[in-house]
Formats: C-alpha cells, sequence, structure tokens
C-alpha cells in the first residue's frame, strides 16, 4: 500500500500528516503527558527534525504493509495522530492528542475507526498495545473498542484486540 486512505469519523478526517502540520505535531510532542506515555518516541521528536524522520518512517513502512499514520483533523485543523506499526509480526497501535481536544470523544472515534480500517482489510488478525498503568483514560479507551487487557505489570497494561478466534 502506498496510499494512505481518507477515513471519517462522525466528527473528524482522518489523513495524510504533511510537513506543514509539523507545528502542531511539535505541541503534541511536548505536552508533558505524550512525553510521559510515549517515552520511547521522545529522543526522537524533540525536534522538528525529528518528526520529519518520523514521518519519513511512516511513509517508508507504508510501502512495505508494515505502518501507517493518519492525523485526526477537527474542522481541517490537525488535533492528534493515530499509528500502526510492525503490522506483520507484532501490531501494535499509537496514538496522541494535543491536549486542548481531550476528553472530547475524538480520539475514542478515530482510533476505533483505524482499528477498524486496518483489521477489516486484513493487514493483520490481530491489534495490541502497551499503556502505562495510570494512564486510565487510555486504558479505557481501548476496552471500549474492543481491546482486552492481556496482562500487567507494575508499570503498563498490556492490551490485545483479535478479529479471528484461535482454537
Amino acid at each position: 500500500m502506498t496510499d494512505l486512505p481518507v477515513l471519517k469519523s462522525p466528527r473528524c478526517v482522518l489523513n495524510r500528516i504533511t510537513e506543514e502540520d509539523i507545528p502542531v505535531m511539535r505541541q503534541i510532542f511536548n505536552d508533558s503527558l505524550t512525553r510521559k506515555y510515549l517515552a520511547e518516541l521522545w529522543t526522537l521528536v524533540k525536534t522538528d527534525e525529528g518528526i520529519k524522520q518520523m514521518l519519513s518512517s511512516f511513509n517508508f513502512l507504508m510501502t512495505q504493509n508494515e505502518g501507517l499514520i493518519w492525523g485526526v483533523r477537527l474542522n481541517g485543523n490537525l488535533i492528534a495522530f493515530a499509528a500502526f506499526i510492525d503490522l506483520s509480526c507484532n501490531p501494535t497501535v499509537i496514538y496522541a492528542m494535543h491536549p486542548t481536544y481531550r476528553s472530547r470523544g475524538y480520539m475514542k472515534e478515530s482510533v476505533a475507526l483505524t482499528v477498524q480500517y486496518v483489521l477489516n482489510n486484513d493487514m493483520c488478525s490481530y491489534m495490541q498495545t502497551e499503556v502505562h498503568n495510570d494512564n486510565i483514560a487510555s486504558v479505557r479507551l481501548l476496552q471500549s473498542i474492543g481491546f482486552d487487557v492481556v496482562s500487567k505489570d507494575k508499570l503498563k497494561t498490556y492490551l490485545q484486540k483479535r478479529t479471528h478466534i484461535i482454537m
């Protein structure tokens, strides 16, 4: 796949993130909660060049059917992103929202839509993610769209969504 499909939720349009979106991506990544919960990305995305590199990496992953990243837009303005990596071997969902738009349901409808797209198009047979235990909103969001908690340790909750029952 090389073209990212445009998806529409009840209130948002999800499409490609461009270089013009880097200032908003910077605001998303500079947010203290995003830095805390996506700490693994922080070393890469703490500069504009790093964000460009991340977007370039996702564009390459898309050509290999290994990853996707959508920008979530409200009235044309970027407010969040939803991404998937390692689709063939360890399909993982990652997302973050600009702090101004949190707690309004935009992320739930956007993540649900992207997960549905990936699974309905047989890009993988299950999806997983890990969430910091104190990120209760994210755990609840994922559970509300059909993810189940499969394990938990001192730091993180591990969730998974299956499309096929394995016997």
